[in-house]
C-alpha cells in the first residue's frame, strides 16, 4: 500500500508513508516500478536476492506502521451543519445528525455522502457503541446506491463496527468484512468513544483503531478503487454514534 517497513537484519531501521514524486507541480503515489542494485565508490557483494508478493503487513511489523498524516491539517470535516444537506438515507432506518454527532436508528441502512467520490484516502473519526456488539460499519468506494443499501455490501468494502470477541473473526470490529479480519477489536468499554483511521490507497487497505494498526489487507480481486462513503445503520436494538468524522486525499 503506501507503507514501507526497511529492516536489516532482522531489525526496523526506516518507517515510512506516502513515498512519492513530483511531476510539475503534481505529486505521484511511488507504487510501482523496477529494482535496482547501487555500486558507488567501493566494492560491495549481494547474494540471495529474492521478491515476493505480500497481501498484509506481518502483524509484529504492525507496530512500526507510521500514520499517514501526522496531524489533522488538509482534513475536511464531514459532519457539520453545513456538510449534512449532502448525507442521504438509502434504504429504512437513518442517522439523526445533532452538535456533530451521527445516532443511528433502524435499518438496515445506509447513509452516504453524495457531496463527491473518492479515490486514495485517509478517513479518521470517532465512534460509539452503546453495548460492546452493537453493529454498524464505515463503507468506501461504492457506486450511488440509491434505495438499495446492499450497493454498498456488494461493490464497495466495510470497516467492521461490532462485536469484539464474534464466532467468525471477520466481524470483528476492525475487520474488513468479510474478508480480513482485524488482529485485534482494540476497543474501548461499551459508551465511550473510539479513534479510529482507515486508509485507502489502490486495492490497499488498513485500519487503526484507538492509536494502534489492527488490519492490513490487499484486496485480490481489486473490485472497488474508487467511489462515495457512507455509515451503516443496523436494526438490532443497540446504537452507535459518529463524530469528528474527516477525511483527507492522497496522492494517485
Amino acid at each position: 500500500g503506501n507503507v514501507c517497513l526497511h529492516l536489516l537484519n532482522g531489525e526496523v531501521v526506516l518507517a515510512l508513508t506516502n513515498p512519492g514524486y513530483a511531476v510539475v507541480a503534481c505529486k505521484h503515489a511511488l507504487n510501482q516500478g523496477r529494482i535496482q542494485l547501487q555500486s558507488e565508490g567501493a566494492e560491495v557483494f549481494f547474494r540471495s536476492a529474492e521478491a515476493r508478493p505480500i497481501t498484509e503487513i506481518p502483524q509484529a511489523l504492525l507496530q512500526w506502521v507510521p500514520k499517514s498524516a501526522p496531524d489533522d491539517r488538509g482534513f475536511v470535516p464531514l459532519l457539520t451543519n453545513a456538510s449534512g444537506n449532502h448525507w442521504k438515507q438509502s434504504g429504512p432506518g437513518g442517522f439523526t445528525l445533532a452538535d456533530g454527532v451521527a445516532t443511528a436508528r433502524g435499518g438496515m441502512g445506509l447513509w452516504w455522502y453524495d457531496a463527491r467520490m473518492f479515490t486514495n484516502f485517509v478517513l479518521r473519526g470517532e465512534f460509539q457503541q452503546s453495548a460492546e456488539s452493537a453493529d454498524s460499519g464505515v463503507f468506501v468506494r461504492f457506486p450511488p446506491p440509491g434505495n438499495d443499501p446492499w450497493v454498498a455490501v456488494k461493490q464497495g468494502h466495510e470497516f467492521e463496527i461490532g462485536d469484539p470477541k464474534p464466532e467468525n473473526p471477520t466481524w470483528r470490529t476492525g475487520s474488513i468484512y468479510p474478508f480480513k479480519a482485524s488482529t485485534r477489536a482494540n476497543t474501548r468499554p461499551a459508551g465511550q468513544w473510539n479513534e479510529f483511521e482507515m486508509v485507502c490507497t489502490g486495492h490497499n487497505y488498513s485500519v487503526r483503531l484507538n492509536g494502534d494498526v489492527v488490519t492490513t489487507w490487499t484486496d485480490p480481486d481489486r473490485r472497488s478503487g474508487h467511489g462515495h462513503l457512507g455509515l451503516q445503520n443496523y436494526d438490532d436494538g443497540k446504537i452507535v454514534r459518529f463524530r469528528n468524522l474527516r477525511i483527507k486525499d492522497l496522492p494517485e
